[in-house]
């Protein structure tokens, strides 16, 4: 069974890294983005963020944000999605280049036709990854956990860099 074979599976227990401290936030990032986007979990694009942080924000797991925007219209709009994330304790995680995280969801939906993701694939200003149906795999919860001793020690979570 290849590493590819076992992401399609959703809980699967069989993936296991050297140790739990080799996986960096960016890889961990990583893999639950390509589960979500496997499992069809995964939204792309402000507008169709919004609406969902709008009509369902309890389903969202957590937010992924591009850190460096230039745009003063983007800067407002993440502004915006990240004190409604706060507010509501979705978890937001910041990565450093929005084409590293596009071109992981690419080559993803590339591989397998199962793949859907919801929005825009190519707006990466904003994506956000819901809750499974079938429960949060080890890969989501040790993700939730890195973000949550980031802020129980009131340090800001740190640009991250997605591995592709």
């Amino acid at each position: 069974m290849t590493f590819a074979d076992t992401m399609d599976k959703e809980n699967s227990n069989d993936i296991q890294l050297n140790t739990r401290e080799s996986r960096t936030l960016g890889h961990l990032l990583m893999l639950c983005v390509k589960q979500a986007t496997r499992r069809g979990g995964l939204h792309c694009g402000m507008t169709t963020c919004a609406q969902l942080l709008k009509t369902d924000h309890n389903s969202v797991m957590y937010c992924v944000l591009p850190s460096g925007c230039e745009q003063l219209s983007m800067q407002i709009h993440h502004t915006l999605i990240k004190a409604f994330c706060n507010e509501k304790n979705i978890p937001i995680f910041l990565v450093k280049d929005e084409q590293y995280l596009s071109t992981l969801i690419r080559k993803v939906s590339a591989k397998s036709r199962r793949c859907r993701v919801k929005g825009n694939a190519e707006d990466m200003n904003c994506v956000l990854v819901q809750y499974p149906g079938k429960g949060i795999s080890k890969f989501d919860k040790e993700l939730v956990e890195h973000y949550n001793r980031y802020m129980k020690n009131g340090m800001p979570v740190p640009a991250v860099d997605v591995p592709v």
